[in-house]
């Protein structure tokens, strides 16, 4: 076990270098490189006057121009094509249109085979599906291509051009990756035109929530402290942070993290690796964590993960505790297409077979006062044809803990399933098996798991319901018919019997209508069991429902419901219990007013259903009333009654809620009010209050104050349960992103997402 264990560590060591190495490599062979095939021409759309010069291939539009290049529309005050370089110039107010993105400047160079351009005086605007706004950006000069835009001396903000520009981020360039990422350098944060921020590198992901801030603030276990991800490397390919957190209690933690796309092995990858050193307990903690996507072909890929954490005390001894985890995932997908004679258009190909492979293997080991360590291998194929599926999995597990003796077990499993005109077919098996045939104590007690095999074979419900002749389809029944054969074998390894079992189930129901306003429903279940060791068995359930409709504004509705069993079955899947009740239910639904009453008979233990009652009533057109009561019929005694009043207004919602004792001279117990306020100047005020009795906390439990501004929001919130206090200021753009000071009980600290609350707002 040692020498597996050693030869383990060895592999994990080697891998954990391998992928380590992984972001460099990214860096230098991952960056994207411009294009080399020719682009098509430049198509004119639109020009109040063009000239064209045949001696230097040049023509000069003038007014209202406008250019396209393939995806890209360029709008300018006078152009100059150049048809021999493939390249265009243009002056005067320029725009330039790409999907959602827009920019606009006073001069373009742009080459039409290479995709470059360069743009003086830029002002755009950019976004991607995961930002909630858009990104207004300006600068003196822009270059670049579709892919990658740099701006020398920018400005940018989520505020338009019609807000106030409450914040604003300048830098001595901006470098715009479309839909990935924004990376700006020596960045300076200004709130209105004061500067409150610098610095170095600072990136705005397009894609993901992390947005990179520093977080910083007081808590009791850690004191005063700073935490930082700070951009050193970013690139289209790769993104790396330096992990920095100074803490006054505990000390400083340092590491890096390394977000990832590798053209090696076509994949993304992340490397993440953190160390702390607590002075004021002693603890030493270290992690690791790796993981690389791959692609090996058109047909095959996967993922393979690994991750180490180390803990000491350097005030114990023996305190050292390792855990190291390995997970490997490989997946191809095999597709195989046979034509088949009079297919069309649009149809399924006859015989069209696809086939799925899957290997997973799991290792997890920790070395402490305890040694133990688990690992388990998947093999997991999958076959899918044109009305047929077959997949088989086989599992094998090891383990080992302490003194107790390794253990390796394994589980193969099979399913085949079949779907024809008239029936549908599946078989099952499976099987266990005691792999190191070691017969420890633990392993004998084990529960087997024996399927060999079980067949279900169910008819089409259509076809059956063809073969019962019928005036009218409205009178047709719904007729279904099962057949399940199986050979299990149940109990523990070193307890076990072999069982062999059939059983055949049927279900019919129809719908008849006795007369215009009265239908009725029964429907007729039955299971037959039938064994090799015992009688054959059996279970009846009945089920039939009748509903009155009375008018167009009431109905009453009963429900009878008889579940038999002939005493129970010998194996575990077969569990039915006796039943045998009646429920009823009158309603009435009218515009305004809705009445409900209901209750029931429980003939096998002799019971009644409570009887509720349920009333609404719309009070005026934007509020409600609605109560809730009912009553014990076997006991005598009224349950809580519920009560709720909804109003909504223009700029109000309101709901209040409470519970009564009934039984008590209807004291009330519990109360609940939930209440926003919307103001036309942007404040929303959000109040939640409850009472309870016995009283233990205050009745305003949180109250929220919001005031939401064009592209920014100032919220003020106080939650008596926790003694929680929050002030925040966030920026309405990115995905759930919003930066904010708050005083709990931890002290003074730094939010930097959204904050949902039972308002629903943000």
């Amino acid at each position: 076990m040692n020498r597996d264990m050693t030869t383990t560590g060895r592999l994990l060591a080697v891998m954990a270098a391998v992928l380590f190495l992984l972001a460099s490599g990214a860096r230098g062979q991952d960056a994207p490189t411009g294009q080399n095939n020719q682009r098509t021409r430049f198509v004119i759309e639109s020009a109040d006057y063009m000239r064209y010069d045949k001696s230097t291939k040049l023509t000069t539009l003038r007014g209202l121009v406008r250019v396209r290049s393939e995806g890209s529309f360029i709008q300018a005050d006078e152009v100059v094509v150049n048809e021999g370089d493939n390249t265009l110039a243009a002056f005067g107010r320029v725009v330039i249109e790409e999907g959602d993105n827009t920019l606009i400047g006073s001069a373009l160079y742009y080459n039409n085979d290479t995709d470059y351009f360069e743009l003086s005086n830029p002002q755009g605007k950019t976004t991607s599906p995961d930002v909630n706004g858009t990104i207004f950006y300006s600068g003196e000069r822009a270059w670049g291509t579709q892919r990658k835009i740099k701006i020398y001396r920018g400005a940018m903000s989520t505020c338009g051009p019609n807000c106030r520009k409450e914040y604003h981020v300048t830098a001595k360039d901006i470098t715009i990756y479309p839909d990935i990422k924004i990376v700006s350098r020596k960045a300076a944060f200004y709130m209105g035109a004061y500067r409150v921020m610098y610095l170095p590198v600072h990136v705005i992901s397009l894609k993901d929530r992390d947005q990179y801030m520093p977080e910083f603030g007081y808590s009791k276990e850690e004191g005063w402290f700073v935490k930082t991800k700070y951009p050193y490397y970013a690139t289209a390919a790769v993104t790396g942070l330096a992990l920095i957190d100074y803490m006054s209690n505990k000390g400083t933690a340092w590491g890096a993290e390394h977000d990832y796309y590798s053209g090696r092995f076509d994949g993304n990858g992340h490397n993440y690796f953190k160390t702390l050193n607590e002075k004021d307990t002693g603890r030493v903690s270290t992690t690791i964590d790796q993981w690389q996507e791959f692609k090996i072909g058109d047909k095959t890929g996967g993922r393979v993960a690994y991750g180490r954490t180390n803990t000491y005390n350097v005030y114990q001894d023996r305190s050292r505790i390792n855990r190291t985890t390995l997970n490997l995932n490989l997946t191809r997908d095999v597709k195989r297409m046979q034509a088949g004679s009079g297919t069309q258009t649009g149809t399924p190909v006859a015989g069209a077979q696809k086939r799925r492979d899957a290997v997973t293997y799991t290792l997890t080991e920790q070395d402490s006062t305890s040694k133990s360590s688990n690992s388990s291998l998947t093999l997991n194929q999958a076959y899918s044809f044109a009305n047929s599926n077959f997949t088989y999995n086989f599992q094998t597990t090891r383990s080992s803990y302490g003194t107790t003796p390794e253990d390796r077990e394994g589980v193969l499993s099979t399913t085949y399933t079949k779907t024809a005109g008239i029936y549908n077919l599946t078989m099952k098996t499976a099987k266990s098996f005691d792999m190191d045939e070691d017969e420890f104590t633990g392993d004998n007690s084990r529960s087997v798991n024996t399927v060999l095999p079980e067949v279900t074979l169910a008819l089409n419900s259509q076809f059956l319901n063809r073969l019962v002749p019928v005036k009218s389809e409205a009178a047709r029944p719904r007729i279904g018919l099962s057949v399940v054969h199986g050979r299990y074998r149940e109990g523990t390894r070193n307890d076990s019997h072999p069982i062999r079992r059939t059983a055949v189930e049927s279900e019919i129901s129809r719908t008849f209508k006795l007369s215009h306003n009265v239908s009725f429903t029964p429907t007729q279940r039955y299971k037959q069991f039938f064994y090799h060791t015992k009688d054959a068995k059996y279970a009846l359930e009945n089920n039939s429902t009748l509903n009155w409709k009375f008018d167009q504004f009431s109905a009453l509705n009963f429900n009878y419901s008889r579940r038999q069993d002939a005493g129970g079955a010998p194996f575990k899947k077969d569990s039915f219990g006796e039943s045998n009740q009646l429920s009823g239910t009158y309603r009435i639904g009218k515009p305004r007013t809705t009445f409900s009453l209901s209750s029931g008979y429980n003939y096998e233990v002799g019971q009644y259903q409570p009887l509720n009652m349920g009333y609404t009533r719309g009070i005026t057109e934007n509020s409600t009333f609605d109560i809730k009561a009912g009553f014990n019929l076997d006991s005598d005694l009224w349950q809580p009654t519920v009560t709720t009043i909804k109003l909504a207004r223009r700029n109000l919602e309101m709901n209040i809620g409470a519970t009564w004792n009934t039984e008590e001279n209807l004291d009330m117990s519990t109360a609940q009010v939930t209440t926003r306020l919307t103001r036309n100047n942007g404040w929303q005020f959000d109040i939640r209050a409850a009472y309870q009795d016995p009283r233990t906390q205050p009745f305003v439990r949180e109250w929220v104050a919001t005031k939401t501004r064009c592209c920014t929001q100032v919220q003020l919130s106080y939650n008596a349960e926790r003694e929680e206090y929050k002030l925040n200021y966030w920026v309405l753009a990115f995905p759930g992103q919003r930066i904010g000071l708050y005083q709990g009980q931890d002290g003074l600290r730094l939010d930097d997402s959204a904050i949902p609350t039972q308002f629903g707002g943000q």
